[in-house]
C-alpha cells in the first residue's frame, strides 16, 4: 500500500510537469498512464 502511495504521489508530480511543459500532448499522456498501471501492476 505504501510503494503504491508513493507511486502515486510520484505519477501526479510528472504528469503535473508534463502537463506544463506539454500542453496539447493527450496521446503521450495516454502513453504515460498506460505505463504507469503497468508498472503499478508489474509490481503489485
Amino acid at each position: 500500500m505504501l510503494v503504491y502511495l508513493l507511486f502515486h504521489l510520484l505519477f501526479q508530480l510528472i504528469h503535473s510537469i508534463l502537463s506544463f511543459l506539454l500542453n496539447d500532448t493527450d496521446l503521450f499522456q495516454g502513453a504515460i498512464v498506460l505505463l504507469f498501471h503497468l508498472s503499478y501492476h508489474r509490481l503489485a
